[in-house]
């Protein structure tokens, strides 16, 4: 029996898949075979009854991708609507003798009742490729198709409206049937050749027979109608309507295009001016025609690339084309399973049969991984439907068909998804199944077969070279199954997901289905047919199959393979430079190698990946014998993989070659394929690093002390993490001194803060295994002279067998410290605890910061020093251990020591003795410099002098200083001594010279001396003021006398009271001056000046005022006088500075006497 024999319609016969839209020859078989599927059904519902009442939408937008039936939907519409008859066949009422809903059977009935002519064309063919006139060409094709459709030359505008003019005036069949006999050729024929002086001679020669004209008249008729000629929408509409209205009042014209979407693409003025015709159309017809459209893509996606500021123009294409039609995979998958694969009862009752036994076996065989899933059948009747096909074969071919026609596979203009349909691929197919049998599964590269004549040349080449060269006609046909889901993303072509795509029967055997296909694709792979990204395989094109060629010739250098892999396993996986040692919560660094090679700085630890590169991979025990010894090594052996260098030497080769290449000038598809490749390099990186993780989880561990038995884990850093754990505990055998306590900064300071004493007991036994071996070192080091600082400590302690971290080091230190039996100095001076835990933790000290044993001391030579600390400081010592008694001894040096800076900055000025603290501030200073050990092995030797300098200076002055009274009385003697009071020079007696000895005894401190001076002082002052008050009313009495003389005075008596102050300002503010002074040398001075000047200026403004007021009240009176005093009367030109002899008196009377009488005449008197 045939496997045909299984199938209801014969799969050999002739269906027509190939949608054209002008090919009408098996119009009628088509709409006996179309199946108006479920999804048709509905949806074509509401555009019939929008046809039928029409509501300002005459645009119909059919869309769809490959497969889906949109362009055949398109065709069997123009049938239906147009009502074509073939051989008394109506195709309108045989498409609705297939309706089963009674309303749409009824819609489409009244649809078809009316006269209409459909207008098909597949818009791509029919527009010009050469017009210039870009954002015109929908609008000629349009003008093409309708001229056409009237018989008219559609080619040539011009001469369509030539043929129209004659149609008008109702000659055109006249002319044509002269013409025919005029020039020996059809005017159909000829009228290409309008241009032809033959042709246009002739056409005169006709139309001057018709019009009953001199021919000549129209021998340029055709070349003017080309000049006037123009074409508009509003112009191409009116034509239509004028057809129409020829036609009746219910006449309907509809035009078909097909492949609207991919002709008008992202072009903004093609997408506009289709609306525009429709929407002039509907206007000019009112609504009788109708523009039928097909595009792959939704109106949204189509018309959503139009600019900001065209929005009106956006909303108004979606308003024209209202009535959508979208179709799905749904709709192709019925049409394709009841028009080609429908079974007869003998098929369906066989394969009910294999899938009772097979179903559990085929999910198991055909189910994918990773990536996209495909739906399982629903049930038996679905695998009967689609066999021999399987179910994800559908969906799977379209997507591939979507992906090779995104990247431009198929030939042709606007050639979207190849010339067949998915029914007509799939109806070739089977017909190469001819000598199969039940148990046959198409294999999924037998769609190629049935696609190959719509896919370009160039991408097909590496398949046409396989063929003739390979020699092998499996990886043949898994190169073609890889071919067809180059595109498409979902699909990932791994093996498992190639051998279910190479499936092609039921009881396969799936092992060695998958060797046989693995086998293939290395052979495929090595001749570079593919390549391979990881676990992923990729068809190659020509030009791709050159670039990898190119690639794989790239020469790469060894280390780069080391540095890839040293990036991979510590960066990108174990991701830390560290490891937490969970044994004590810290963490440790560790040097990082691949293959025996540092890959950055030597840590104390280190992690060595062996890998498949190194030149011992394969000789575990050579590595053994390596790793032996090395106690802080902790070494990783990958388990052997065959792609793991390979596929790191393509990612390198790749990236390199891409970073060459493009650098230089390259043509857009190479750069497109760089991209790609650019992106899968992505991949295949992500890839490497999954496969080290894997393999680093599974890799053998090493260590000084042999290998590890360690499990698998699915994480490398996790196993990594793991074996760190041991190494550790084998790197530093020591670390367990520090017993299970986490030491923190919080910890060392509370130690170093701890007043508790008795808890650091500097007996030797109480020490712990840690501060034993510390304090040992610290010995040990000076004992060989070497200085120790905390950066040593560090460096030993975290190193060697010890792995210490710092925060426990510090912390041992602490302790020692705190025992007395270390000391901490920076820079010469021991640190306190309090200090200390600052400088514990700066790291920028560690340097400077040095440890010693603490020294021993004699008894006696700490018993002396607490005794100097009472007798020095008048207090007892605090302490008992010799370095604490000593450190408190340099405290107290150091306070009293500031003590005496600040009486000597503060009082040296005030009181010259004083500066003898100098020496007391040295000595003490000196002393506090001193390191502890040296304050208690040599205090013996300052012991008398800090006590005679304590005793004889400090003590005596700063009782001094400290006494107000004392202080006082020394500031009164200094007055008195330093002259401070001009009045001691009126006093009698020796008590300023004894008060000027003791100012300057250079020790008036010591002694009573300051007592007994206060008695002298006290006596002087009473003196003194005896004195001031005697000299004052003496000089209060005299400026008296003057005041009286003035007042006396006729003239003052008749002044006015403010004229009378006036007169007396002068002396009366001398007086004032007496009376507040409290110098005798300025009571002198008034009294001198008074009499000297102001009584002379007094008696000169009383003449002035009262001579004033004499005029004022019209009295005669004598020229106000001036007063001079007797000085100023003395003549000035006497050359004698003495009187010497009888002559000299007489001449200097004679000289007085002309002075006198001068000032006299210049009407001025002398005050005597």
């Amino acid at each position: 029996m045939s496997f045909y024999d299984y199938f209801e319609h014969d799969v050999s016969r002739d269906i027509e898949t190939v949608i054209k839209a002008d090919d009408e020859s098996q119009a009628l078989d088509e709409i006996k075979e179309y199946v108006i599927t479920k999804e048709i059904s509905k949806k074509i519902a509401t555009l019939f009854e929008a046809y039928n009442n029409y509501a300002g939408a005459n645009g119909v937008w059919i869309s769809g991708f490959f497969g889906s039936g949109k362009s055949h939907l398109l065709k069997i519409l123009s049938y239906v609507l147009s009502n074509k008859t073939v051989d008394g066949n109506e195709f309108g009422k045989m498409f609705a003798d297939k309706i089963q809903d009674s309303l749409l059977k009824a819609d489409v009935l009244k649809a078809v009742s009316t006269e209409a002519e459909s207008i098909l064309f597949n818009i791509d063919q029919k527009a010009d490729e050469n017009t210039t006139d870009v954002e015109n060409v929908i609008l000629h094709v349009f003008n093409k198709v309708f001229n056409e459709h009237l018989g008219y030359y559609g080619e040539q505008g011009h001469v369509a409206n030539f043929e129209r003019w004659l149609t008008e005036e109702e000659k055109y069949e006249e002319f044509k049937k002269q013409f025919g006999e005029e020039y020996d050729e059809s005017w159909i024929d000829a009228r290409r050749k309008y241009f032809h002086p033959k042709v246009k001679s002739a056409a005169a020669e006709v139309l001057g027979r018709l019009f009953n004209d001199n021919p000549d008249k129209y021998k340029s008729i055709l070349s003017e109608l080309k000049e006037d000629y123009s074409l508009s929408v509003d112009k191409l509409c009116a034509d239509i309507n004028r057809y129409m209205e020829t036609k009746g009042d219910d006449f309907r014209l509809n035009f078909f295009v097909d492949e609207v979407g991919q002709f008008i693409s992202d072009n903004t003025q093609l997408k506009l001016k289709l609306q525009s015709i429709a929407e002039k159309l509907a206007t000019t017809t009112n609504g009788k025609a109708w523009v039928f459209v097909t595009s792959q893509e939704d109106l949204e996606r189509v018309v959503g690339q139009i600019g900001k500021g065209q929005e009106y123009d956006f909303s108004q294409i979606e308003a024209r084309f209202k009535n959508r039609i979208s179709l799905t995979s749904a709709n192709v998958d019925e049409v394709i399973e009841k028009r080609l694969l429908k079974k007869n009862e003998t098929g369906s009752n066989k394969l009910s049969k294999v899938w009772q036994k097979e179903e559990a076996n085929l999910e198991t065989i055909l189910r994918f991984t990773d990536g996209v899933h495909f739906r399982w059948y629903k049930d038996e009747n679905e695998f009967i439907n689609k066999y021999p096909f399987i179910t994800y074969q559908f969906h799977l071919f379209q997507e591939c068909m979507r992906g090779l026609s995104e990247n431009n596979a198929f030939q042709g203009k606007h050639q979207s998804v190849g010339e067949r349909s998915m029914l007509g691929v799939f109806q070739e197919v089977l017909k190469d199944s001819k000598d199969k049998d039940i148990g046959y599964f198409v294999s999924f590269d037998k769609t190629f077969d049935g696609n190959r004549k719509s896919i370009r040349g160039e991408l097909q080449a590496s398949i046409n070279l396989a063929e003739n060269n390979l020699g092998d006609d499996f990886a043949i046909q898994v190169l073609k199954a890889l071919f067809m889901v180059k595109y498409y993303r979902q699909f990932k072509p791994t093996l498992r997901n190639i051998s279910i795509l190479m499936i092609d029967e039921i009881n396969i055997n799936p092992k060695k289905h998958e060797d046989r296909v693995k086998e293939a694709l290395n052979k495929l792979e090595s001749q570079i047919y593919i390549q391979r990204n990881g676990e992923l395989y990729e068809y190659l094109t020509n030009e791709e199959k050159d670039i990898e060629k190119q690639i794989k010739n790239t020469s790469i250098e060894n280390k780069e393979i080391t540095s890839f892999l040293s990036d991979v396993i510590y960066n990108d996986i174990i991701s830390d430079s560290k490891f937490r040692y969970e044994g004590n919560k810290q963490e440790y660094a560790f040097s990082k190698y691949i293959d025996g090679i540092s890959q950055g700085r030597d840590q104390e630890l280190t992690i060595d990946v062996i890998t498949p590169y190194h030149p011992h991979f394969d000789e575990m025990d050579t590595l053994k014998n390596q790793a032996m010894g090395y106690n802080k090594k902790l070494t990783f052996v990958l388990p052997a993989h065959e792609r793991l260098i390979k596929d790191v030497m393509l990612y390198l080769q790749t990236k390199l070659y891409i970073k060459r290449t493009r650098s230089s000038d390259i043509s857009a598809s190479v750069n497109t394929i760089l991209s790609a490749k650019e992106q899968k390099n992505i991949e295949r990186k992500a890839a490497i690093k999954r496969l080290v993780d894997d393999l680093l989880g599974k890799a053998k561990v090493l260590t000084g002390q042999g290998p590890l038995e360690m499990g698998d884990s699915s994480s490398g850093k996790q196993k990594v993490a793991k074996a760190f754990q041991e190494l550790v505990k084998i790197a530093f055998p020591n670390l367990k001194m520090l017993g299970e306590i986490t030491y923190t900064q919080a910890t060392v300071q509370q130690i170093l803060g701890d007043d508790n004493d008795d808890l650091f007991d500097p007996d030797d036994s109480a020490m712990s295994e840690a501060e034993t071996d510390m304090f040992g070192t610290v010995n040990r080091r000076q004992q060989r002279s070497d200085r120790t600082t905390i950066h040593d400590l560090l460096d030993h302690y975290q190193k060697n067998s010890y792995g210490w971290y710092p925060e426990a080091i510090l912390a041992i230190l602490a302790k020692l410290s705190k025992r007395g039996k270390v000391e901490i100095s920076k820079d010469g001076n021991l640190l306190d605890n309090e200090t200390a835990k600052d400088a514990l933790f700066n790291k920028a000290l560690y340097n400077n910061i040095q440890i010693k044993p603490q020294a021993d001391f004699d008894t006696s030579d700490v018993r002396l020093l607490k005794e100097v600390y009472s007798d020095a400081f008048n207090e007892p010592c605090p302490h008992n251990d010799g370095k604490d008694v000593a450190l408190a001894f340099k405290d107290k040096l150091k306070e009293t020591a500031t003590e005496i800076h600040g009486i000597l900055q503060q009082h040296r000025r005030e009181y010259p003795f004083v500066v003898k603290l100098q020496k007391v501030h040295d000595l003490f200073k000196e002393l506090a410099e001193k390191e502890y050990s040296q304050i208690v092995k040599q205090v013996s030797d300052f012991e008398e002098d800090l006590l005679d300098a304590k005793e004889q200076l400090l003590d005596p002055i700063r009782q001094f200083i400290n006494s107000e009274e004392q202080r006082r009385i020394f500031d009164d003697i200094k007055r008195f001594a330093t002259g401070d009071n001009p009045n001691l020079s009126y006093i009698d007696g020796n008590e300023v010279e004894e008060v000027e000895q003791i100012y300057q005894d250079p020790e008036p401190y010591k002694g009573n001396t300051l007592r007994d001076a206060k008695d002298l002082i006290d006596s002087l002052k009473d003196k003194l003021n005896q004195v001031i008050d005697e000299e004052r009313e003496q000089a209060e009495s005299e400026i008296s006398e003057v005041i009286q003389e003035i007042e006396s005075k006729g003239e003052y008596k008749k002044l006015e009271a403010e004229d009378q102050k006036k007169v007396l300002r002068g002396i009366q503010s001398a007086l004032d001056q007496v009376e507040s002074t409290k110098f005798i040398d300025q009571m002198t001075s008034a009294v001198f000046k008074v009499n000297q000047k102001l009584k002379g200026n007094a008696l000169t403004t009383l003449s002035q005022l009262y001579a004033k007021r004499q005029e004022e009240t019209g009295q005669a009176a004598e020229p106000a006088a001036t007063y001079v005093s007797f000085n100023e009367s003395l003549p000035a030109d006497f050359p004698k500075s003495e009187l010497n002899t009888e002559e000299d008196v007489k001449e200097y009377c004679s000289k007085l006497e002309d002075r006198l009488l001068k000032l006299l005449k210049e009407n001025k008197r002398i005050s005597l």
